[in-house]
């Protein structure tokens, strides 16, 4: 890089002076390898690139609190190794409401085998992690999942008009019932074949 900002230091250095250069230097320089860090940690790559980016955010948001600019690269890191685990854990935590949303919406006898109830939680959740649509399943989590949000709230967060929440919660709604139907009845004349 011109300059003499070659050195990790420097390039801390001429950041914080605002020298947009050093920031893209320091992004190139670290970028592909917080990638592969945040892909191994969260094996989604849709996930670990909104780690990734997260990491940078964070990191120079903060590059002021950096005590020693030579040491740039380990703080990074540690830096998405938190972003990484905060994100392992909110996953987990989703997880497990899609978990209880599918055991209070997946109804059937009390004396219903335990197997079958939970093929029909897994069915709950295959039906959900299929969707094509990122979007989709952000829509599906934050009204289901999260609960605590109206579909207005949920217009606003995504920036998606109102209608277009309403309508695309409806049709996903339509769209998993009718393959859930299917599926359920497949799983119940099987259990009966038991």
């Amino acid at each position: 890089m011109p300059g003499g900002l070659d050195h990790e230091g420097a390039l801390v250095e001429a950041a914080l002076s605002g020298q947009q250069e050093a920031y893209r230097e320091l992004f190139s320089r670290y970028y592909a390898r917080i990638m592969r860090t945040c892909a191994a940690t969260l094996r989604d790559q849709d996930e670990a690139a909104d780690a990734a980016q997260e990491t940078f955010i964070r990191a120079f948001r903060s590059l002021r609190t950096l005590e020693e600019p030579d040491r740039f690269g380990p703080w990074l890191y540690a830096i998405a190794d938190n972003v990484c685990r905060t994100r392992w854990r909110q996953a987990a935590t989703r997880d497990s409401r899609v978990k209880e949303l599918s055991l209070a919406r997946v109804e059937g006898p009390e004396d219903e085998h335990p197997a079958l109830r939970e093929e029909k939680i897994r069915l709950v959740q295959d039906e959900i992690a299929a969707l094509p649509d990122g979007r989709a399943r952000e829509l599906l989590e934050l009204y289901y999942v999260d609960g605590t949000l109206t579909t207005r709230e949920i217009a606003a967060r995504t920036g998606m008009p109102h209608g277009t929440v309403c309508v695309t919660l409806m049709r996903l709604r339509a769209r998993i019932q009718k393959r859930l139907a299917a599926a359920l009845l497949r799983l119940e004349e099987a259990s009966h074949a038991l």
